[in-house]
C-alpha cells in the first residue's frame, strides 16, 4: 500500500499572535479513519547566515535562549518578514545582529524546520568579504555577543553541552560541504583552517 496524504477535513487557528500560528486540524488518514486534533505551529520562513570575514573567520553570535533557559552560541539569523525575500532577510538579520555587511552571497539550501510539526522552512546562506559598517541594531528582546571564530574551529566552539541549535548545526554543515568543494582563491582562507582542523587531533582525544 502507497502512502498518502491525510485529508484535511476541518481546520481553524487556536491561537495566533506576531510571532507563530497554532492550526488545528481534522484529518483523514489514507485508510480512511478520522483522526483527532492534530496541532502545527505556523511561523514565518527562518534564514541562518554563515558569514566569512575576508580573513575567512566565522561570525557568531553568542546570547541568552529563554526556552532552554540558556546561553549559547549561534549563527545570525532569523525570521522573514511578511513579504520579504530569504535573501533580503538573511543580510537584513546579518547586518541587525553583529553590524556587519557582505558583498557576495551564495544560498546554500532550505529544508523543512520540522516536517510533523512546523509549516515553515529553513534557508541557509554563505556570505563572504564581510565588513563592520554598522553597530548592531539589536531587538528589545535580544542580548547579544558577537563572536569571531576560526573557520575551523567553529564546530568545536558550539561544543558538546546539548545546547548548540540543530538548525544552525545543519546550515554549518551546509557550508562546510560549500566550503570543501569550492576551489576560489576568495574561500582559500576558509578552506585551508577547516582542512588543517581535519588532520588535528581533537579536543577529547588530548591527554593530560
Amino acid at each position: 500500500m502507497s502512502i498518502q496524504r491525510w485529508q484535511v477535513v476541518g481546520t481553524r487557528v487556536s491561537y495566533e499572535d506576531d510571532w507563530l500560528k497554532v492550526v488545528t486540524d481534522t484529518c483523514r488518514a489514507g485508510d480512511g479513519h478520522l483522526l483527532g486534533d492534530y496541532h502545527t505551529l505556523q511561523y514565518p520562513d527562518w534564514v541562518n547566515v554563515v558569514a566569512l570575514t575576508e580573513a575567512g573567520k566565522v561570525l557568531l553570535v553568542r546570547e541568552y535562549r529563554h526556552a532552554r533557559r540558556s546561553i549559547s552560541l549561534g549563527l545570525p539569523g532569523g525570521a522573514a518578514e511578511p513579504g520579504e525575500l530569504p535573501l533580503a532577510a538573511a543580510q537584513r538579520e546579518l547586518r541587525e545582529e553583529t553590524g556587519y555587511t557582505a558583498p557576495r552571497w551564495i544560498e546554500l539550501g532550505k529544508s523543512a524546520v520540522n516536517a510533523a510539526t512546523h509549516g515553515n522552512l529553513l534557508w541557509s546562506f554563505l556570505a563572504w568579504d564581510a565588513k563592520q559598517t554598522q553597530s548592531p541594531s539589536l531587538d528589545a528582546t535580544e542580548d547579544a555577543e558577537l563572536v569571531v571564530e576560526d573557520c575551523g574551529e567553529v564546530l568545536r566552539a558550539f561544543g558538546n553541552d546539548g545546547e548548540a541549535q540543530s538548525l544552525h548545526l545543519a546550515s554549518l554543515l551546509l557550508a562546510v560541504r560549500f566550503l570543501l568543494s569550492d576551489r576560489s582563491d576568495a574561500l582559500s582562507a576558509a578552506r585551508a583552517s577547516l582542512l588543517e582542523s581535519s588532520t588535528a587531533p581533537s579536543r577529547t582525544d588530548e591527554r593530560p
